[in-house]
């Protein structure tokens, strides 16, 4: 993953799992680990400013560490 792009949640399950998965399932199976990493690492989870969610696609790093779209 690099900073600054979106990559859609079957790609970062494929990335780590040969798997045939679809979109809504993937993003089942990322969420929890999305929501645990970002209590791990964000000053605010409620208030992501590092693992930023894209409507749509999936997620991305902020390059920057500012605002973006969030869930």
């Amino acid at each position: 993953m690099r900073p600054g792009v979106a990559v859609p949640c079957v790609q970062l399950i494929q990335s780590f799992q040969n798997v045939n998965i679809d979109e809504d399932e993937a993003r089942q199976v990322m969420r929890p680990h999305i929501v645990r990493l970002r209590r791990k690492i964000e000053p605010n989870p409620q208030h992501p400013i590092y693992i930023l969610s894209v409507r749509g696609v999936g997620y991305r790093l902020s390059a920057e560490g500012g605002s973006g779209d969030e869930e």
